[in-house]
C-alpha cells in the first residue's frame, strides 16, 4: 500500500505542482519504486482521459426546472413561536450615595493637631533628658507661675518641673567628668630581661626557576595559488558574444567525456529546435519513436542526447548556431547552457537509458553487436566489417555525425532499449569514433521559469 504522502506526490508532479527539490525526490523515488512508477503511469493516464472527455452542455430548460423548486419569494416566513415565560426584571436595591461635598477645613486641622502633638512630645523628650529634678532655687518666672496658677493635683506638671534651673548648665554644654571618680586600671609594663634583644628571622633564599618557552618553529613556506575549478555556467544569449564563445571552447577540450544541461523555456519547441539546428550542422538526430510521441504531448519532462562524433570546435559551432537561430523567433525558447565533467552517476543513467554502456570513457569497440549484447566480437568479425566499410566506400567520404535523442524523465516514460529501432540503428552506424570527439550526455530539460 502506497503512503498518502507520496501519492499527494506523485499527483502533484502530474498537475505540474512540483518544487525543484521535489522534482528530485519524484525522479529518485520513481527511479527505485516499480509500485510508484505504475502509480505515476496510471495518474498520467487517467490525467490524460479526463482532458480527452467532452464538455457537457446543459438542456435549454434546465434554468427553468430548478427555479420551479425553489420556495417563492412572496410566500410568508414560518412564524416563531413565543417563549413559554418571560422572566421578571431584577430589582437593583438602591444605595444612598454618600455626599461628596465636606468641609475643606478638616484637612487643616488634623495636620494642625498632628504637628502640636510631634512638637509637644519633643520638647518633654529634650527636656527630661537635660538633668535631675527642679530645685527650690528654680527660676522666679518658674516661681511666679506655680503661685499664680496652683496645681489641682500632684501627677499635673507645672512651668518648674518643665524650664531648666538657673545653675544648671545649657543642655548642649556637656557635663564635666570627674577623672578621679573613674577608677582606670593600669596594666603592668612588660619587663625586658638583660641581654634579650630581637632576632629577625633570617632571608627566604630564592629558589632558580626555569624560563618557559618553545621550540624555534620552522620557517613558514610560501602560500601556493589554486586554481579552483567552477563549471561553465552562461545564457544561451550570450554565446553571441567572442569571450563567452572562447569560455565554452575551453571547457569542451578539458575533459574525456562531458555532461551538459540545455535549460529551455518550452521543451517541445527546444528540443525540435535542436533537431533543425543540429541538421543544419550535418548531424543527424536519432530521435526515438517513443520520444518523439512524448514531444507531440507534451508528456516528458526532459530528454537526452548523446553524441560522440563532434569534437570541442564543432560542438562550440552547434550551440552558437543554435542560439542565433533562437535569436530569430519573436520570443526565445533557450535559457541556459551549464557544461561539467561527466560523472559516474551520469554513466548509470546513460546505461539505463541505452541498456550498455556506449563506451564515455574509453573508444568503443568495433565490435559490438547491438544495445541487447554485451559479448563483443571476435576481432576478425570486426576486420572484414572494416574491409567492408572501404571497399564500399572508395572515395574517403568521412564517417556519419550521429547523436541519439530519448526520453529522459520521468524514468516511467523512458523506452525499453531493446524495443527502440532508432537505438539499434546508432549502434549499427557509429562506426570508429575519432581521437579528437568528445562523447557528450546533452540533457534538455525544462527550467524551473518555464
Amino acid at each position: 500500500m502506497m503512503p498518502n504522502d507520496l501519492l499527494q506526490l506523485l499527483t502533484a508532479a502530474v498537475d505540474g505542482e512540483l518544487t525543484p527539490a521535489e522534482h528530485q525526490h519524484v525522479r529518485r523515488i520513481l527511479a527505485d519504486s516499480a509500485e510508484a512508477r505504475k502509480v505515476y503511469a496510471q495518474l498520467l493516464a487517467d490525467s490524460a482521459r479526463l482532458r480527452s472527455f467532452p464538455v457537457a452542455t446543459p438542456p435549454a430548460d434546465f434554468r427553468a426546472r430548478v427555479m420551479t423548486r425553489l420556495p417563492k419569494v412572496g410566500s410568508a416566513p414560518t412564524p416563531i413561536p413565543p417563549p413559554l415565560s418571560r422572566p421578571e426584571p431584577l430589582v437593583r436595591p438602591t444605595v444612598p450615595l454618600r455626599p461628596t461635598r465636606y468641609r475643606s477645613w478638616v484637612p487643616l486641622a488634623v495636620a494642625a493637631s498632628l504637628l502640636l502633638t510631634v512638637s509637644a512630645g519633643s520638647f518633654l523628650f529634650f527636656i527630661r533628658q537635660s538633668g535631675p529634678a527642679v530645685t527650690p532655687a528654680a527660676n522666679t518666672v518658674a516661681q511666679a507661675d506655680r503661685a499664680k496658677h496652683p496645681r489641682v493635683s500632684s501627677s499635673e506638671p507645672s512651668w518648674a518641673d518643665i524650664l531648666p534651673r538657673d545653675n544648671a548648665p545649657l543642655p548642649s554644654v556637656p557635663p564635666v567628668a570627674d577623672p578621679s571618680a573613674t577608677a582606670v586600671a593600669t596594666a603592668p609594663a612588660p619587663s625586658v630581661g638583660a641581654g634579650l634583644t630581637d632576632v629577625l628571622p633570617p632571608p627566604r633564599p630564592i629558589e632558580p626557576r626555569d624560563v618557559l618557552g618553545s621550540r624555534v618553529l620552522p620557517p613558514i613556506p610560501p602560500l601556493d595559488l589554486v586554481q579552483v575549478r567552477v563549471p561553465f555556467l552562461a545564457s544561451v544569449a550570450d554565446l553571441e558574444r567572442e569571450d563567452v564563445r572562447q569560455k565554452l571552447a575551453d571547457e569542451l577540450g578539458r575533459d574525456p567525456a562531458l555532461r551538459i544541461d540545455l535549460f529551455v523555456k518550452d521543451l517541445s519547441r527546444g528540443t525540435e529546435l535542436f533537431q533543425t539546428t543540429a541538421k543544419e550542422n550535418g548531424v543527424t538526430v536519432l530521435v526515438d519513436a517513443t520520444a518523439q510521441e512524448r514531444i507531440k504531448r507534451k508528456q516528458a519532462t526532459a530528454y537526452l542526447i548523446y553524441s560522440e562524433s563532434l569534437n570541442p570546435t564543432e560542438l562550440r559551432d552547434l550551440f552558437t548556431k543554435l542560439a542565433a537561430e533562437d535569436a530569430k523567433g519573436a520570443q526565445r525558447v533557450l535559457d541556459a547552457i551549464h557544461v561539467s565533467p561527466a560523472q559516474a552517476a551520469d554513466l548509470k543513467e546513460l546505461k539505463e537509458v541505452m541498456g550498455i554502456d556506449p563506451g564515455l570513457w574509453k573508444h568503443p569497440a568495433h565490435t559490438h553487436a547491438g544495445p541487447n549484447s554485451t559479448d563483443p566480437k571476435p576481432l576478425s568479425a570486426g576486420t572484414a566489417d572494416q574491409l567492408a566499410k572501404a571497399l564500399a566506400n572508395p572515395g574517403g567520404k568521412p564517417p556519419e555525425k550521429l547523436a541519439l535523442q530519448m526520453t529522459f524523465s520521468p524514468a516511467p516514460l523512458r523506452t525499453n532499449p531493446a524495443a527502440s529501432k532508432e537505438l539499434r540503428q546508432f549502434f549499427d552506424r557509429r562506426g570508429e569514433r575519432k581521437s579528437t570527439a568528445v562523447p557528450v550526455v546533452l540533457v534538455v530539460r525544462q527550467t524551473n521559469g518555464g
